[in-house]
């Protein structure tokens, strides 16, 4: 079974790659590149934690199994055995059920928070693939109030030949 090192070197990564789901709309071809490695190292790491789910799913079937067998021979003596659903009971009972239990729980929780990261880089893929739509149709040369930058500049050179036009006339009244 994995160990506490391998739990929290998980943790960290998979805060690590939470952190990295934010795409830099200024820096879209470094974004790109790097898509399909955090999808990569991503799936490896769901890879790593379904292994080490289906280890701790085996090792909560023989605890249960050694479990069983020690309450079974608790009650070998006895004329009377217990029902079944008693037995059943009992075994869930133990420490060592209760600790395999939980194992099983912390690497299914693993599991899903992984395949939930997974898909959200999956999402960010789309969502790289629509911004670069939007950058290549020019939706980021747009200031915050909507004007794009040609709006921008003509308004600029309109405020420059306004300047102009009040400093001809400041002269002409002059003359």
């Amino acid at each position: 079974m994995a160990g506490k090192q391998t739990l929290a070197r998980l943790d960290d990564e998979f805060d690590r790659y939470e952190s990295m789901l934010r795409i830099d709309k200024h820096a879209l071809d470094d974004e790109l590149i790097e898509q399909p490695q955090y999808y990569s190292d991503v799936s490896q790491r769901l890879a790593t934690c379904i292994s080490y789910r289906d280890e701790a799913k085996d090792h909560l079937e023989g605890i249960r199994a050694m479990c069983d067998q020690r309450v079974r021979s608790s009650f070998a003596d006895d004329a009377k055995k217990p029902p079944e659903a008693a037995i059943a009971s009992m075994v869930v009972q133990q420490p060592e059920y209760q600790q395999a239990k939980d194992g099983l729980a912390a690497w299914h929780d693993r599991y899903n928070r992984w395949m939930g990261l997974k898909e959200a880089i999956t999402q960010r893929g789309y969502a790289l693939k629509d911004l670069v739509a939007l950058f290549v149709a020019d939706y980021f040369a747009r200031n915050s109030a909507g004007k794009s930058v040609e709006s921008r500049e003509r308004t600029a050179k309109a405020e420059a030949v306004k300047e102009e036009l009040r400093n001809q006339r400041k002269q002409r009244t002059r003359l």
